[in-house]
């Protein structure tokens, strides 16, 4: 089964459009809260870009059997990629490609990257059954992990200065690594705007009337 089969059969019998603008490969890593998107290498077919494609199988929500419980988790991830279009800054995951949608999935496209940092600490939720040794074997030597969270810091400092916004969910599932060792924040979903003449935000509270999978990771 070629790699396009296959992405079809995972996405189910509606393809989404976002496979009209990028060549799918492989899966690489899984990120978010609950590790909801699947990423995929991928090329965009207008100027053979490499880029990496995000995709949340909505089959994924079904189990929570209220029709708009699982519309708020979609409702999250939208916004997540919607803040991530609006914010341009180089430690900010970077988008190629806006959200495109069908009735099995959501997608949208990105810079490269391969894994989350949860990935890499062990967290292989929603990856293929053979883990792949990139994320399998990834070591951090010292220096690496200071000048990533040096990275992460530099981001944060655009958000509360130059943005006015609070990110609200900082983990490992919401950091992304490159080949080239940069780390990249996204999951934006909770993100909060800091109201004029406030020097923070409440957050989100904790509540069994939202699925875990629309909240903040505690």
């Amino acid at each position: 089964m070629d790699m396009f089969s296959m992405l079809k059969h995972s996405m189910g019998s509606d393809v989404n459009p976002i496979t009209k603008h990028f060549t799918i490969g492989k899966q690489t890593g899984s990120a978010g809260v609950e590790m909801i998107w699947k990423i995929y290498d991928a090329v965009r077919i207008e100027d053979k870009k490499e880029a990496c494609v995000f995709v949340f199988e909505k089959r994924i929500a079904d189990k929570l059997h209220k029709p708009r419980r699982r519309e708020v988790v979609a409702e999250t991830l939208r916004k997540d990629v919607s803040y991530l279009q609006q914010l341009k800054h180089p430690k900010i995951l970077g988008v190629l490609h806006g959200i495109e949608e069908c009735h099995d999935s959501l997608a949208f496209a990105t810079e490269p990257v391969f894994a989350s940092l949860a990935n890499v600490l062990g967290n292989h939720e929603r990856l293929p059954a053979n883990v792949s040794s990139e994320v399998r074997d990834h070591d951090f030597i010292e220096l690496e992990i200071k000048h990533g969270i040096v990275q992460i810091t530099d981001a944060l400092s655009y958000l509360h200065n130059s943005e006015r916004l609070i990110h609200c969910n900082i983990c490992p599932q919401s950091i992304l690594l490159t080949r080239k060792g940069g780390w990249k924040l996204m999951g934006f979903g909770f993100a909060e705007k800091i109201k004029d003449g406030k020097e923070g935000c409440t957050g989100q509270a904790w509540t069994t009337k939202v699925p875990k999978m629309a909240q903040p990771d505690l």
